[in-house]
């Protein structure tokens, strides 16, 4: 979806996604899953994507609140834009205890970065009630 919202480059079309983002050496894809290149982003950039990057409970505590607020981000953007269609999709592998396929470890993995809490290998640690309120803030910045 991403990569038409680049290539299409219109003003009817608004692609928005709140993505882990873990920076990797020598990449321009720092971005899981792999998509959402910093490139992507920041002015002078194609309008019609806008990448709000999140840092990952494994580096920094507190990322159910970065990625709530990411949407809150993406609302403001949604409400600017004024959309006769809206498609979301959710990203269920940012819900808490799912690390999907975005983390290599486990917890008791001899590789574990010493700084890496077992705790916080789900990467983001989504509540239900979270994506209700995402939802309601994405609708609500249409109406």
């Amino acid at each position: 979806t991403e990569d038409f919202a680049m290539r299409a480059g219109s003003e009817r079309l608004l692609y928005a996604s709140a993505h882990l983002r873990e920076v990797y050496e020598d990449s321009s894809l720092d971005f899981f899953p792999g998509t959402g290149a910093a490139g992507y982003m920041g002015p002078g950039r194609n309008p019609s994507v806008c990448n709000v990057s999140v840092t990952p409970a494994w580096i920094e505590p507190g990322a159910r609140e970065r990625f709530v607020s990411a949407v809150d981000k993406i609302s403001r953007k949604l409400a600017a834009f004024r959309p006769s269609l809206l498609v979301i999709s959710a990203g269920f592998d940012a819900l808490e205890g799912d690390a999907g396929q975005l983390n290599p470890w486990t917890p008791d993995d001899p590789d574990l970065p010493p700084h890496v809490s077992p705790e916080v290998l789900d990467g983001v640690g989504l509540r239900p009630e979270d994506y209700g309120t995402m939802t309601r803030a994405l609708l609500g910045a249409i109406h």
